[in-house]
């Protein structure tokens, strides 16, 4: 998909605005320049509104679309906001309209069309035009063609304005939630996620209808407990999602009033100071439980190596042979003196008489399964491999203990000095510092208490997990117990198995996908940052970025720009293999795909060698760009890395005060292109 055309009329600030853009391959990159408050991101913002509608456009306030300047002035009863949009997709040109006509007095909605226009392989022209919250043929079809154009899924990830490009590189809630979704839209994977759910209902209500018809109480009293546990945990996952929404929250407030506090300079080194130890703090606090994991293990293991070393060596004591050799014969198998009672004659051909009959038998009581040379190296050869590294396990006790004792004081260090440095800001002369310094820590303080209710609701939600499985295992062996049920048992292990594979298919896909996101990823981010840095995503998609000597880094305001402009671009990589693989199974064209990147204030907070090397990649990476930009961030590195791809470039200046509200055409500058 490529823009090829944006139309606005009356759209919010723009009263009649028409914007072409390149399409060319060699010069895909279009440039809008723009100073802030000009209306950058509603013009992002109107390309969603004219594919999806109001449900996806993230604009303050969608009953006030219609340009204000009209609402004002028209002596009309209604007036129409219009967005256009025209798309190249496999050569074929499509032009996607949204109509909404407001009432001017009251400025509701009076009606609303959506329409898409094409010409099909033969020539002929189009046309599907209806409201859009119909179910006509022809809205069907529209939303059909539109998705299958750019899914509203992946539409978040071609269309990114400059908060949500710095949020996917913050590692937060909001972050591992985009990565988690990218991978879902990636690989259509709510189908699959819509399968599951339908199988479980499908499972649940089938359980209830077994319980309902059967006579065993028994079996009723499990089903209500697994439907209750059910329960719990369904509403204990959404309490911790709302925990971690509203901790994504109060931690975003805290880094608003660093980023007010950085600003004063008495203090600028402090803030930079504390913001540093704190993510020093971090790191050896999750550092210090992931040794604390391994110690434990490594102690069960010396534990258990150390038993059976005393064990060994205890048997070594015992005379075994000795002891038992005049019940046994050494050598023999159990297998071995039942043939030979059973043919009633020696080895050696003579026929057994019934002294010897008698004699066999007793020792045959006392013969072991194997030989007592089979049994002894057996045991001895076990024990000797369980117990002969207990001298290393000891040493990595040790050393994982001496590890703990330095990442603790290491801790113990960084919270003194956090102790230290908030003295020194919150003794500061400056009441805007102190109120500030205050609040911040105040929001600290919310941030601990609800990581410990997080805490223990994960801890409940463990509890009650493992409560389920063993519900779930007593329910099945209930039901092969009860004759009246074994058909219904056959039909819920069957429901039970193909849920099974559901869920390991859509997990393997996915950690398919994320291995995938984060070699690309990595790809891009060795060739922005130039260093022996690596992003590590893990199974709850939370990123890490790792030293070339192993340690976990902290990564710098550059970094974490760089990390999530390689995310983005990774995204649409990821994207485009999957849609060729799709297509090599279909037969279709593998390359036929195309995609539009659409950036807005990209490097807002980035350095000049961060920018330089974040804008070469962009035109090798995706088919076209479309960046609006300030004059002041485009200027420099982004300009010098970019001037031999530009196909458009445009400035698009403030009105004076009696137009700043009715933006046409009037006031965008065709620079170049």
């Amino acid at each position: 998909m490529k823009i090829k055309q944006l139309r606005l009329w009356n759209f919010r600030q723009f009263r009649d605005l028409v914007i072409d853009f390149s399409v060319s391959s060699k010069s895909n990159v279009n440039v809008i320049l723009a100073e802030n408050s000009t209306g950058k991101t509603t013009l992002m913002q109107s390309v969603k509104w004219c594919l999806y509608g109001d449900s996806e456009t993230k604009l303050d306030n969608l009953n006030d679309l219609l340009n204000y300047d009209v609402r004002d002035t028209s002596m009309n009863d209604k007036e129409k906001v219009i967005v256009g949009v025209e798309i190249e997709e496999n050569g074929i040109d499509y032009l996607i309209k949204r109509t909404k006509e407001f009432h001017v007095s009251s400025n509701r909605k009076a009606s609303e069309k959506v329409e898409l226009v094409y010409k099909t392989d033969l020539g002929e022209t189009m046309r599907l035009e209806g409201d859009p919250d119909s179910a006509t043929p022809d809205i069907k079809k529209i939303k059909r063609m539109i998705n299958g154009i750019l899914s509203k899924d992946m539409a978040n990830y071609f269309l990114f304005d400059g908060e949500r490009i710095e949020n996917l590189g913050k590692n937060n809630s909001q972050s591992r939630n985009d990565i988690k979704q990218a991978i879902n839209a990636i690989n259509n994977f709510t189908i699959i996620e819509n399968a599951i759910d339908s199988l479980t209902s499908m499972n649940r209500n089938y359980q209830r209808e077994i319980s309902s018809e059967s006579t065993d109480k028994d079996l009723k009293n499990i089903t209500n407990d697994i439907h209750e546990l059910e329960k719990n945990i369904a509403e204990t996952q959404e309490l911790i999602i709302k925990k971690e929404k509203n901790l994504h929250q109060i931690q975003n407030k805290v880094e608003e009033l660093d980023t007010e506090l950085f600003t004063y300079q008495e203090i600028e080194n402090l803030v930079s100071t504390r913001k540093r130890t704190e993510n020093d703090l971090n790191r050896n606090e999750n550092q210090r439980e992931k040794v604390n994991k391994q110690l434990i293990k490594q102690y069960t293991d010396y534990k258990y190596s150390s038993m059976i070393f005393l064990l060994n060596k205890k048997y070594k004591n015992l005379d075994f042979h000795k002891e038992h050799e005049e019940d046994t014969i050494p050598g023999m198998k159990v297998e071995a003196i039942d043939y030979i009672l059973e043919r009633e004659y020696c080895i050696c051909g003579e026929k057994l008489t019934k002294e010897h009959i008698e004699h066999l038998t007793k020792q045959r009581n006392h013969q072991p399964p194997i030989s007592n040379t089979d049994l002894i190296n057996t045991f001895e050869s076990i024990s000797y491999k369980h117990s002969s590294n207990i001298e290393r396990e000891i040493s990595d006790f040790e050393r994982y203990k001496g590890e703990q004792i330095t990442i603790s004081e290491s801790i113990t260090d960084n919270r003194d000095l956090l102790d230290d440095l908030d003295s020194q800001i919150g003794n500061s002369n400056t009441e805007q510092i102190k109120l500030k310094n205050e609040e911040r820590n105040s929001l600290k303080n919310n941030i601990i208490e609800e990581e410990k209710a997080k805490s223990v609701l994960q801890f409940q939600l463990d509890g009650w997990n493992e409560n389920l499985d063993s519900k779930k295992k007593e329910y099945a062996k209930k039901m092969k117990e009860n004759e009246e049920n074994k058909f219904n048992s056959i039909k819920l292990d069957l429901i039970g198995k193909s849920l099974d594979l559901l869920i390991q298919r859509n997990e393997a896909y996915r950690q398919e996908k994320k291995v995938e996101l984060e070699q690309i990823a990595n790809k891009h981010f060795s060739e922005i940052i130039y260093k022996n840095k690596k992003i590590e995503i893990d199974e709850n998609f939370e990123y890490r970025v790792i030293e070339e000597n192993g340690n976990i880094a902290s990564p710098s305001e550059g970094e974490r720009m760089a990390i999530s402009m390689s995310l983005v671009l990774a995204i649409i990589a990821v994207h485009k293999n999957t849609n060729s693989d799709v297509n090599k199974n279909l037969n279709l064209d593998s390359n036929m795909k195309e995609f539009s990147l659409v950036l807005d204030a990209a490097f807002a907070k980035v350095d000049d060698t961060f920018s330089k090397n974040i804008s070469e990649r962009l035109p090798k990476s995706v088919e076209q760009i479309i960046l609006f930009s300030t004059e002041r961030q485009y200027q420099g590195a982004v300009e010098d890395s970019m001037k031999n791809y530009i196909g458009k470039k445009y400035l698009l200046s403030i009105p004076d005060d009696d137009n700043e509200n009715s933006i046409t055409n009037d006031d965008l500058e065709l620079l170049e292109g």
